[in-house]
């Protein structure tokens, strides 16, 4: 029961709208056309034809049209008479109008003024009005701070998600043909830019400001803008981010599994799962008995929730058919009858992670034949999928490029539709790589994703496959994935306003040449989207699937103009050759690059050193690369190659500053040990052996204390030669003398017998 707390969030109002419209189809035999494009439905949402009244006097009334609102006909065109309010008109009497749909700006927000707009919207609200919100657009919300959102009451506004007001009111028009818009501000300025938008998008739009009384007063003379019906398509699915009612209920008492049966639900079919496809925490999918489907059969865990089978339920009775898109056809029973999966249509083709976004080993496995054309084919097919499922609104939700299936440039499906977000049915997949940057940095763990969020994630999806596999933020110093993901930090750029992020390691190699590829119009999408001083960065702002589109179909058609065999490669060789700059040879690759792809300067005992005028012509890739010179670690015994880069950097070093060989590798003068004598924690290649040959002891000590431990033992065999041996008598003179140990030892040494004679009495001989 995890993912049950995970929809803990219910709301009774969605799921009685969810369940509005028509009766559920029976469907007969599952089967998915793939000849044409369309959306097939019953389901409608408004006013019909029917509904509409038509006068003996040429004019149209609404049903409903308690406000004394009227359409009248005008050249062919229906135009909204709007009865707008006088100067002073309270705010519950804006809450039960249903003409007209208020807009704010940030502006409003953050005045003085709204806190008694907010409290006496809510008191109109609560008076049988609860379906009444007003309106915040997107990108002016994204102007709050943390501090002015908390103003906002969750449930007394909808935030409008859009970029512009253009795109607001455009938008706005198309799903409420019928309402005009008031919009309230603090300035004048923000209201023309509005009342202007609107006029373009026909919406019929007049601003207004606030008074101390808390009542509408003008703050210029607002225009009315000409009216028009837009008979545009609606959308099959709305968006929203209210849940929809989630209930626990018995699991089924069988799952199937691999080799046994499940029945389709439309037809008592019997399906027989053969093989596993893939498998999450939710679900396996299984090939079938019938080659064209596919089914996917829910944990036990998940099915003790009534989710799963209300949101196939919503799915199937809309028959979309978008080739490509593996639509639910069916559900699937087990022999008791209950709920157990779904059959989707069977995917073709191999995933995109282990393809495209494999980078040059996945397209030479896979696709060794494709050039830069096919990739920006393959990003116009997935986008044009994407736009059909925009268009009738269907979101990815988080987008998870595994369930992306390619055969070929035009030819890809998309899979785990039942894991997308449509209504208040969730995404219930999360990927991080894939998650905007104002979520990481924020923790959120919001259910529902925004279209902006959306419009990131395919930004994010056309950058991986334009530069294969490549994410585009960088690791930057002490930073993880994630980090580098909140800051933005996107290490590519070009021209004088497009900087890399500062830290960040900037890419090279295969990398940073096919950036450098790609057309200036398609690298300054990129960066504007994902930089952090990017314009279009900031949510609300970033670039929608139209314009990449645009962009994409624009490089194709500037590659059917270059004969360039580098720019028709996936991984070219070298930069462009834009008649500017100045090519050399490299002498270790051969390969010819532009001057500024060179190793032009290093630090050699922290002093400068120009090396492009001492001769070495070496390019960036190649100083990093092998070389044939090495060493061996006096520590681990180990042979260690020198790169490039460091073999200039050692000879360099030893003609011009008298370096030594190196004696010990990276590692070993990273690991350390503690020192016997000191205590302290020393590099171990600074440690040496020291033997106590009188205590018959071996201790590891660092420089300083071998020294000590020398000099200590110097002193105590001094003292041990000096000592007595033993002591013999004279034969001569009859007295005692002592042998030292020095002596005995000599003497041992040289194979003598010790002496019978004291002293003086040998030197007098």
């Amino acid at each position: 029961m995890a993912l049950f707390g995970f929809f803990k969030n219910t709301n009774s109002d969605s799921e009685k709208k969810a369940s509005k419209g028509k009766a559920e189809d029976t469907v007969e035999t599952p089967v998915v056309h793939k000849q044409e494009i369309s959306v097939k439905t019953e389901q409608t949402s408004g006013a019909t034809p029917s509904d509409v009244k038509k006068a003996e006097n040429g004019t149209i009334q609404a049903p409903d049209s308690n406000k004394g609102e009227t359409f009248e006909k005008r050249n062919g065109n229906s135009v909204s008479r709007v009865f707008w309010p006088r100067y002073g008109t309270q705010i519950n009497e804006l809450v039960r109008n249903r003409q007209i749909r208020v807009f704010v700006d940030a502006d409003f927000i953050s005045g003085e003024k709204f806190g008694v707009f907010s409290e006496r919207w809510r008191a109109g609200r609560g008076a049988g009005n609860n379906g009444n919100v007003y309106f915040v657009p997107g990108f002016e919300k994204a102007k709050l701070t943390s501090e002015k959102k908390q103003l906002l009451k969750t449930g007394d506004y909808i935030e409008w998600y859009s970029r512009s007001f253009e795109e607001c009111f455009k938008s706005f028009h198309e799903r409420n043909v019928r309402c005009a818009v008031l919009f309230l501000t603090t300035g004048m300025e923000n209201g023309l830019v509005a009342q202007k938008a609107a006029r373009e998008a026909n919406v019929n739009l007049r601003w207004y400001g606030l008074d101390a009384n808390g009542c509408i007063c003008s703050l210029s003379t607002g225009e009315k803008a000409p009216f028009s019906k837009d008979n545009t398509e609606k959308k099959v699915f709305k968006w929203t981010d209210q849940m929809v009612k989630i209930s626990k209920r018995p699991s089924p008492n069988r799952v199937p599994g691999q080799g046994e049966t499940v029945i389709a639900n439309s037809n008592k079919a019997r399906i027989r799962l053969l093989k596993p496809l893939m498998s999450n925490h939710n679900s396996a999918t299984y090939s079938t008995s019938d080659e064209k489907y596919c089914a996917k059969i829910y944990t036990a865990a998940n099915l003790g929730i009534d989710i799963w089978e209300n949101k196939a339920d919503r799915m199937i009775r809309e028959r979309i058919q978008i080739p490509g898109v593996c639509w639910p056809v069916d559900k699937l029973m087990n022999e008791s009858g209950q709920f157990v999966g779904i059959l989707v249509p069977t995917a073709h083709g191999t995933q995109l992670t282990r393809s495209v976004f494999n980078g040059a080993t996945g397209m030479s496995q896979v696709f060794p034949e494709w050039k830069r054309e096919d990739l920006c084919i393959l990003a116009d097919t997935i986008l044009t999928k994407v736009m059909q499922m925009h268009k009738i609104g269907i979101y990815f939700g988080c987008l998870n490029p595994a369930t992306i299936y390619i055969v070929n440039p035009k030819e890809a499906y998309l899979v785990d539709s039942d894991s997308w977000q449509i209504e208040g049915y969730p995404a219930v997949s999360r990927n991080r790589t894939f998650t905007p940057p104002e979520l990481i940095k924020s923790g959120s763990k919001q259910v529902f994703f925004t279209p902006d969020q959306e419009n990131y994630q395919i930004a994010l999806l056309i950058f991986m496959i334009m530069m294969p596999g490549k994410f585009p933020y960088a690791l930057r110093k002490s930073d993880s994935e994630e980090e580098s993901i909140a800051e933005k930090s996107f290490a590519f750029g070009i021209g004088s306003d497009m900087r890399r992020s500062r830290d960040a390691e900037r890419p090279q190699g295969v990398w940073r040449i096919a950036w450098d590829h790609l057309p200036y119009l398609m690298c300054n999408l990129f960066y504007n989207t994902f930089h952090a001083n990017g314009k279009k960065s900031a949510p609300g702002t970033r670039p929608n699937d139209y314009e990449w589109k645009r962009a994409v179909n624009g490089y194709l058609k500037e590659l059917k103009g270059n004969d360039s065999d580098d720019s028709h490669s996936i991984f070219p060789k070298t930069f462009r050759r834009d008649g500017k700059r100045v090519f050399a040879r490299c002498s270790i690759c051969g390969q010819e690059h532009p001057e500024f792809y060179f190793l032009r300067n290093m630090y050699v005992n922290k002093q400068k050193v120009d090396v492009w005028s001492m001769g070495y012509r070496i390019c960036l890739p190649c100083a990093e690369d092998k070389s044939d010179v090495y060493f061996t670690c006096e520590c681990c015994d180990r042979k260690y190659f020198y790169t490039n880069r460091t073999k200039i950097m050692h000879a360099i070093g030893k003609s011009e500053f008298g370096w030594h060989n190196q004696k010990w590798c990276r590692s070993c003068k990273k690991r350390t040990t503690k020192c016997s004598g000191c205590g302290k924690e020393i590099p171990i290649y600074q440690m040496r052996e020291f033997i106590d040959k009188k205590r018959n002891l071996t201790r590891t000590v660092c420089y300083d204390c071998f020294a000590g431990l020398l000099d200590q033992a110097k002193k105590e065999q001094e003292v041990w030669k000096n000592s007595i041996y033993s002591y013999g008598r004279c034969r001569n003179c009859g007295r005692s003398f002592a042998v030292t140990n020095g002596e005995a030892e000599f003497y041992r040494k040289k194979g003598f017998n010790f002496p019978t004679k004291c002293a003086d009495c040998r030197a007098r001989r």
